[in-house]
C-alpha cells in the first residue's frame, strides 16, 4: 500500500530502481581504534616469522567475528585455525603457537563482544537502546521513537531518512516477518520514493498483527514526525486495510473467501482509488448495477455458496497458506498454528471443509447491501475527501513491487530469526 502527503518539495530524474543507500539501516559498528592486540602483541615484522604473523592477525580476525558475528567463539576459533591450516603453513606450528594462548584468544573475543554488544533480551521489556546502538555511525540519533510499554513499539529512522521523508511526495509501507528479530513478531517499513529511487527510510518493530497495533504505530509515527517538521496523511493506507477489515465485522469473511463473485464485488470497491476523479461516479455506477446482477444469482440459486443443510463449504484453495500442508501454517514463523486441517484429522472431502455456519441467500444480501452503506458514509459521505484516497494522478509507483522485492532480498540474507543486536547491526 502507498499514501501521499503534502510537501513543498518537488524533484525530478531519470534514474529508475531502488536506491543501495539504506539510509534507515545506518547503525553503530565498532570503534575503528579498538586495540584487537594487547600492547604487547603488537605486529612487529622484525621479531615475527610468518607463521606468527599470520596467526597474530588470526586472533585479531576471531574477535572481529566474536563481535560481529553470532557464531559461537569455539567454532570461530577452530574455523579460523583450519582456514590457515589450509593456507599452507606447518600445521604443528600453527596449532603450537595458538593453542598456547586458545583461553586467553576466547576471553579477549567475549570480552569484546560484551563491550560492543548489549545482552541478548528474552522480552521486550528488557530492551535498552540508551547506548550506542540507538546511534548511527557518526552518533546521531537512531531511534525515531519507542513506545516503552506493554505493546513496545520501537521505530528507527537516521537523520537521512528524515531528510529523506521530509522531501518525498509519495511513501510505500509493507511489512516482513522472515528478518524480524525473534523477540518481535513484524517488521513494518516506510520507503520512500524519490528522484525516481526508492529509499528505505523507517523500520518499525511490533510484537502483534492486530488492527489496534497497528492503528497505535500510524499515531505514533504521525507524532514522532510531526516534531520534525513532516506531515503524514495516513487515509491512503487506512484504505484497503479498513475495506478489508470492514468485511470481517460485519459479518462477510466467510462468503468473500468462500465465492468468487462476492470477492470480485467487494474488490471493486478498492479498485476505485486508482479510477480517475471525474470518472468515479459512472465507475460507482457499474458496481451498483454488478451488484444488482450478483443478488440475482444469489436469489436465484444460481450462485453456490453453501451444500444442503446451510452448511458452507470451502475449498481448500481458500483456506490460507499451510491448509494443504496438513499444519495450517500462517505467516510470521509458524504462528497460528491449527487454522489447516491438522495432522489426524479426517475429512470425506480432502478438496472441501464444511463449517456448520447457518447462513442463506438472504442474509448474505442484508450483509452486501451493509457494505455498500458503510463504504458511501465512510469515504463518499463521510470525513474523507475523494482526493485523498485516490491514486489516479499518483506519478510514480502505484505498486508495492519495490518495496516486496527489498524484503525478498533481505529475507534471503538474513535467512532466519535473528537477535536484535544483530538486526540493528
Amino acid at each position: 500500500m502507498n499514501f501521499e502527503y503534502d510537501s513543498d518539495f518537488s524533484g525530478q530524474s531519470s534514474t529508475t530502481g531502488y536506491s543501495t543507500d539504506d539510509s534507515a539501516n545506518n547503525v553503530i559498528e565498532p570503534d575503528d581504534n579498538f586495540d584487537l592486540l594487547e600492547n604487547d602483541e603488537d605486529l612487529d615484522d622484525d621479531l615475527l616469522n610468518d607463521s606468527e604473523r599470520k596467526c597474530a592477525l588470526v586472533e585479531e580476525a576471531i574477535i572481529k567475528r566474536g563481535i560481529e558475528e553470532d557464531t559461537p567463539k569455539p567454532k570461530i576459533y577452530v574455523d579460523e585455525i583450519n582456514n590457515i591450516v589450509s593456507e599452507g603453513l606447518d600445521h604443528e606450528q600453527v596449532a603450537a603457537f595458538l593453542n598456547l594462548k586458545q583461553n586467553q584468544i576466547l576471553q579477549r573475543a567475549y570480552r569484546a563482544r560484551e563491550k560492543y554488544q548489549p545482552k541478548r533480551v528474552k522480552c521486550t521489556k528488557d530492551i535498552d537502546l540508551d547506548n550506542k546502538f540507538g546511534l548511527t555511525t557518526d552518533n546521531k540519533p537512531f531511534v525515531l521513537f519507542d513506545s516503552n510499554d506493554q505493546d513496545r513499539i520501537i521505530a528507527f529512522c537516521s537523520p537521512v531518512g528524515l531528510e529523506i521523508l521530509k522531501k518525498t511526495k509519495q511513501i510505500h509501507v509493507d511489512g516482513t516477518f522472515k528478518s524480524t528479530p525473534k523477540i518481535f513478531y513484524q517488521t513494518y517499513g516506510l520507503h520512500s520514493w524519490l528522484f525516481g529511487q526508492m529509499f528505505p527510510s523507517v523500520y518499525v518493530l511490533l510484537g502483534q498483527k492486530t488492527e489496534r497495533i497497528y492503528r497505535k504505530m500510524l499515531s505514533l509515527l504521525k507524532e514522532a514526525c510531526h516534531e520534525h517538521g513532516i506531515i503524514l496523511n495516513f487515509e491512503n493506507l487506512l484504505w484497503a486495510v479498513n475495506i478489508i477489515l470492514r468485511i470481517d465485522t460485519i459479518g462477510l469473511k466467510i462468503a468473500y473467501n468462500s465465492n468468487d463473485d462476492i470477492q470480485f464485488f467487494i474488490k471493486s470497491f478498492i479498485t476505485l482509488s486508482m479510477v480517475p476523479l471525474d470518472k468515479i461516479d459512472e465507475a460507482f455506477g457499474i458496481i451498483l448495477e454488478n451488484k444488482n446482477k450478483l443478488f440475482e444469482k444469489l436469489t436465484s440459486n444460481l450462485l453456490t455458496i453453501g451444500s444442503s443443510n446451510n452448511l458452507l463449504t470451502i475449498s481448500s484453495s481458500a483456506r490460507g497458506r499451510g491448509g494443504a500442508r496438513g499444519r495450517g501454517r500462517g505467516r510470521g514463523r509458524g504462528r497460528s498454528r491449527g487454522r489447516g486441517l491438522g495432522r489426524g484429522q479426517n475429512v470425506e472431502n480432502s478438496e472441501q471443509l464444511t463449517l456448520e455456519i447457518e447462513l442463506n441467500e438472504s442474509d448474505i444480501c442484508k450483509l452486501l447491501e451493509n457494505f455498500v452503506a458503510y463504504f458511501v458514509d465512510t469515504w463518499f459521505e463521510g470525513g474523507f475527501d475523494t482526493e485523498i484516497w485516490n491514486h489516479a494522478k499518483t506519478i510514480g509507483p502505484r505498486t508495492n513491487n519495490h518495496v516486496e522485492g527489498f524484503h525478498n532480498r533481505l529475507n534471503k540474507w538474513i535467512r532466519k530469526p535473528i537477535d536484535l543486536a544483530q538486526y540493528l547491526r
